[in-house]
């Protein structure tokens, strides 16, 4: 029986080669099983380098077509190749949606879902290298955005932020948060008798980030620099070797940590510490305030639009103001204070199925 042409236009096809960063993979691995099961999900296109993700897209639909993207040249020259000289394999009947910032130059149905903030706002920490491949990126993004039928962002200021950046842009954007990642739904933390022992205690701090430029590590190192009797030990994410610094008591570098150990350290901490100065939407905020964990952050728009009033912010690269917010921390958990993120925390998805529906409204037609 021929297929009705409204029949092949509402098929969904999903690419997602390019998912990098622990953030990016932990989203995608729940989004996609919830938008396989809500949508008419025919083809995905994944990164050979994942197996993880390969076999959790065929154990949500065994009949998916997977087609497993191998890169056989350095990663950015491989996407600039695949964004500008798409090959056969990407084309087919229904929408594309891909789930990793660069549209294809290809006709028909396409949405993008973008997440990379160095898109729209450049960043000076960034080596030489890294500002000429993100200017490519930028220069890529912008040539290719003709081939989309809309984008999808996490947040309104990156919403704002494209609608500046790319003026020219008339096509929707719509904005889809996100609730917490599928490993942390439905987990909660045990009780603690109290925080703080007394004012001599040191806090306990969890700094979950990459060792990206943007993610601001150098504001810790001139945090322990600077300040001689800092009443904190800190827990990150990234190795000793990518702290490349001569080794401090007080920070204890584990690299990357599975979802066990990330609740283990969440239970461990006193607060989260977010140093970030650029970010699309922030999965680690989202996390504390689902634990119920006090943060400390910069007082930047991404982080405003996440945690409202809830947080506790200090003057972006000032560390200073940095030291003043832990003691004034430190004073609050002594006197029994606890943050409340009732309000912030009501924004957001309650689940992954309301994503996908959210997702299935945008890319297929009614």
């Amino acid at each position: 029986m021929a297929v009705k042409p409204e029949q092949a236009v509402r098929r969904l096809r999903v690419h997602c080669t390019n998912i990098t960063g622990a953030g990016a993979d932990q989203l995608v691995r729940s989004l996609l099983p919830a938008l396989i099961h809500q949508c008419e999900v025919q083809v995905c296109y994944a990164p050979a380098s994942n197996p993880v993700l390969c076999d959790l897209i065929t154990a949500c639909k065994p009949t998916i077509q997977l087609l497993r993207f191998k890169r056989r040249l350095p990663n950015s020259v491989s996407r600039v190749v695949e964004c500008l000289f798409p090959s056969q394999q990407f084309k087919g009947a229904g929408t594309l949606l891909v789930l990793g910032d660069l549209p294809l130059r290809l006709p028909g149905r396409q949405f993008v879902f973008v997440q990379q903030s160095l898109l729209v706002n450049q960043n000076s920490q960034l080596s030489m290298t890294k500002a000429i491949k993100f200017a490519v990126v930028r220069w890529l993004f912008k040539h290719t955005l003709k081939y989309t039928q809309g984008l999808i962002v996490q947040t309104q200021v990156m919403k704002s932020r494209l609608h500046k950046q790319f003026p020219e842009y008339k096509r929707p954007i719509e904005i889809v948060r996100q609730p917490v990642p599928n490993w942390l739904l439905g987990k909660t933390l045990k009780p603690k008798l109290t925080y703080v022992a007394n004012a001599h205690t040191r806090l306990k701090a969890f700094y979950p980030a990459c060792a990206y430029p943007h993610k601001n590590h150098v504001l810790l190192k001139r945090l322990y620099t600077t300040i001689s009797a800092c009443p904190m030990d800190v827990v990150l994410t990234i190795t000793p070797e990518e702290w490349a610094v001569p080794p401090i008591q007080s920070v204890t570098c584990m690299g990357y940590l599975n979802p066990d150990e990330m609740i283990q350290q969440y239970q461990a901490c006193d607060f989260v510490l977010f140093l970030s100065n650029e970010e699309s939407f922030g999965f680690p905020l989202l996390e504390a305030m689902y634990l119920g964990l006090p943060i400390i952050c910069p007082n930047l728009p991404y982080a405003h639009e996440m945690c409202e009033d809830s947080a506790i912010y200090f003057k972006p690269n000032c560390v200073d103001d940095l030291s003043r917010k832990m003691s004034e921390l430190h004073q609050l958990l002594l006197s029994g204070w606890r943050p409340n993120y009732d309000e912030p925390l009501s924004k957001f998805p309650r689940d992954w199925q309301q994503v996908a529906e959210q997702f299935a409204r945008i890319v297929t037609p009614s």
